[in-house]
């Protein structure tokens, strides 16, 4: 099974001879956790979400690692139960722990309770919950520096796993500037990119048609300028489709951090 994994995930691996944990300190309340895809497909979303929650937060610490999910998505449960008590139960204990991808985030505050039985010591958010929880809070003004239009996609494990469907739309609706428009199927009945369950790992081209008919049926007739979106595999894969489309810098593809950063002010050049 690890071995399996390793070709998946090439750069987070999981290795059953090895500790992630050994020789790291953790200090603060708050623990942003990107896990792999965003450090390994879209590397600049970890990044963002850092920047972005130290604004937010001010104190945060990082800690890059696997959550265990494929291990799950393979069956291998056991395997998946000794990565968590040697990479993440001690590290995580006590924390507030924020994610921006979703597998993560369903993995750490549900399968691990009931795949695993396991009675975790820390808190999960999905950075969305952060996102809105402090706009509101601290009463932040939020004014596109240019007029956009867009639209929101629902990640499949966040909107019907994991029941987080308004605070994104909320928080975008926020944003004077930027018009929102809805789509069709959206919410617990949004279409999958074609990235997910390790989709686009093992079958690359349905995962590409996937998007591209998404895009195509779905947004293209919206006419909006970019989508929104809150995970990281969302973000690879519909981008990849866009390019495929030859649609780059007519339609782009957003995470509500990177949405935010933008709005106040930060251009990261993506």
């Amino acid at each position: 099974m690890t071995s399996t994994y390793n070709q998946l995930f090439g750069i987070f691996l999981i290795s059953k001879n090895f500790s992630i944990f050994s020789g790291v300190e953790i200090l603060r309340e708050y623990l942003l956790f990107p896990g792999c895809a965003a450090t390994s497909l879209v590397p600049h979303l970890a990044d963002m979400w850092l920047r972005l929650l130290r604004r937010l937060l001010d104190k945060v610490d990082i800690y890059e690692v696997c959550c265990g999910l494929p291990l799950l998505l393979m069956g291998d449960v056991d395997g998946a139960a000794e990565w968590f008590d040697e990479n993440l139960r001690q590290i995580l204990e006590g924390k507030i722990v924020i994610t921006g991808c979703p597998s993560c985030y369903r993995m750490l505050k549900q399968h691990i309770v009931e795949k695993l039985e396991e009675n975790p010591k820390y808190e999960v958010k999905h950075i969305v919950e952060v996102i809105h929880e402090k706009i509101l809070s601290k009463n932040i003004g939020l004014h596109s520096r240019a007029k956009l239009k867009v639209t929101y996609h629902d990640p499949c494990e966040l909107s019907r796993h994991m029941g987080i469907t308004e605070l994104p739309r909320e928080t975008i609706r926020k944003i004077s500037g930027i018009s929102y428009v809805e789509m069709d199927q959206n919410r617990e009945r949004a279409t999958c990119c074609g990235g997910g369950g390790l989709m686009r790992l093992l079958y690359p081209r349905v995962s590409q048609e996937i998007a591209i008919t998404k895009i195509r049926r779905e947004i293209l007739p919206l006419n909006v300028d970019a989508i929104v979106t809150a995970c990281p595999f969302c973000e690879y894969t519909l981008a990849e489709a866009i390019k495929s489309l030859n649609l780059e810098g007519k339609l782009r593809v957003f995470d509500i951090a990177e949405l935010i950063l933008y709005v106040l002010g930060e251009d990261n050049g993506h």
